[in-house]
């Protein structure tokens, strides 16, 4: 009996500890600070002027897209200065998810690409189906001596 009421203190304190965790935990955005205009700093991770190589790839996506700058056609001291503009927006998560990482956001592209191509294609077999059932239908009428004329049915 002492066992078992010894692995029921523990399985207690075990749970209580377990509230208290999530309770300290903070929901989404409310434990991350926040500057006077609300944007949260360091949502995505913070970085530094000396990232610029590790997010090459999101930064000159970001060049492209966002500011139309192709970056072969500027020097590295003009691509650090623009690397500023780029860590102050990434750092307070202001950017679109893409310029964040950009090889996940064009798995999730593709994946979503992929489901609306497949649903498509569903949509277009049960259609073909619907074709085919009717087809049969409009046979077996017309074995059975019907005609679909407009004449026919005065």
């Amino acid at each position: 009996k002492k066992d078992k009421k010894d692995k029921k203190d523990k399985k207690d304190k075990k749970d209580k500890k377990e509230k208290k965790k999530k309770k300290e935990k903070p929901q989404d955005d409310e434990g991350k600070d926040k500057d006077s205009l609300g944007y949260s700093f360091g949502k995505y991770g913070v970085i530094r002027d000396t990232d610029i190589w590790k997010k090459q790839e999101e930064f000159f996506a970001w060049l492209r897209d966002i500011k139309e700058v192709n970056p072969e056609q500027h020097g590295q001291m003009e691509l650090k200065k623009l690397f500023v503009d780029y860590r102050e927006d990434y750092n307070l998560g202001l950017l679109n998810e893409k310029y964040y990482d950009l090889r996940a956001w064009e798995r999730k592209k593709a994946k979503e690409d992929y489901i609306a191509k497949k649903k498509e294609a569903r949509k277009k077999a049960k259609k073909a189906k619907n074709l085919k059932e009717e087809a049969k239908e409009w046979a077996r009428a017309a074995e059975e001596g019907h005609t679909f004329l407009e004449d026919d049915e005065e």
